[in-house]
């Protein structure tokens, strides 16, 4: 079970860090996969760095930031990850 908000407005500080997480893991594979000089791995590091600057958290800092414990604010619309 997942606790998610119905919307991206409600994401927490948290969920947003995952995201960027998550970018940044993506790009970070396509180097392994040797991927050079894709628009998307590009753009996908600048959307990395914007959300992570929108939250105030420097993008060399941001796995430090995260929360491993995070599942969720609760009383948001609880899923099953298949949802």
């Amino acid at each position: 079970m997942v606790n998610r908000p119905d919307t991206i407005a409600g994401f927490h500080e948290q969920d947003w860090l995952i995201v960027v997480e998550a970018l940044m893991y993506w790009a970070e594979a396509q180097d392994e996969d040797g991927v050079v000089g894709s628009p998307r791995k590009e753009q996908a590091l600048e959307l990395a760095a914007c959300i992570a600057d929108q939250h105030g958290v420097p993008i060399g800092e941001v796995y430090d930031q995260i929360d491993e414990n995070w599942s969720g604010t609760p009383g948001f619309h609880t899923a099953d990850a298949s949802d």
